[in-house]
């Protein structure tokens, strides 16, 4: 390997370590929205749209008008 390949390698290698998330960040208490199951504690506010979970995934099917 040549020097400027080495040179060139730490250098990429050090600004990767530069992307790293700071553990001290991240919140402590995680607050799920979504179960992944139902729908419970979720509120349509406006419009006619249905909502359902399908394979844990929220599932919108509009409606002309909505």
């Amino acid at each position: 390997m040549t020097k400027n390949s080495l040179i060139a390698l730490v250098l990429f290698s050090l600004t990767l370590g530069g992307f790293t998330k700071d553990k001290s960040s991240i919140p402590k208490k995680y607050i799920p929205i979504f179960d992944g199951k139902t729908l419970k504690g979720w509120t349509q506010l406006n419009g006619t749209a249905t909502y359902r979970v399908e394979k844990g995934v929220i599932i919108g099917k509009t409606k002309v008008g909505s």
